[in-house]
Parts: structure tokens; sequence; C-alpha cells
């Protein structure tokens, strides 16, 4: 929906749009798994945004924007998948 789209930005070939939630409501509604550092880029916020929070989880790590390591947390994040992937049922 054009109307959803602020606009927009070139980069080598690759076209991002900047949505806003607050004008277009969420754009994705099924049930989707965030793992991610709270130091990450602003789009980690962005994505979040537009994805329905009562079906969005989310795993935070302080490993940066590198994937999260030790048996706790993969642990955790196989829990996560399998709920994640439940509400998808």
């Amino acid at each position: 929906d054009p109307e959803r789209i602020e606009d927009y930005i070139a980069n080598d070939g690759y076209v991002h749009t900047r949505y806003d939630v607050e004008k277009g409501g969420v754009m994705i509604d099924i049930p989707t798994l965030h793992i991610h550092c709270p130091k990450d880029s602003f789009e980690t916020q962005g994505l979040l945004q537009i994805c329905e929070p009562s079906v969005r989880k989310e795993f935070l790590h302080g490993h940066g924007h590198d994937f999260p390591r030790g048996y706790k947390e993969v642990i955790e994040i196989a829990r996560l998948i399998r709920a994640t992937a439940e509400l998808a049922i």
C-alpha cells in the first residue's frame, strides 16, 4: 500500500522503504522471533514495530551483532523457536 510508505532510499541497486507504523499499522501478523543485542541498529527496532506484538517473541543477548552462544542461551533460543512455531499452528 503506497500510502503507508513514507519514502524510498536507493543504495547500490537496493531499495529500502521507511514504513510508518502509526499510519499503516502492523505489517507482519504471523508469529515471529527476534534474536538481537539491545545495542543493535535502529533497523532492529523498526522491524520489531511492524510485527504483531501478541505473537512476537524476543531474545536479547550481549554479543553485539554476533549470534549468541553458550549452553543456556542456546537452550532458551531453542525453547523460543518451539514456542513461536506452536503459535503458528
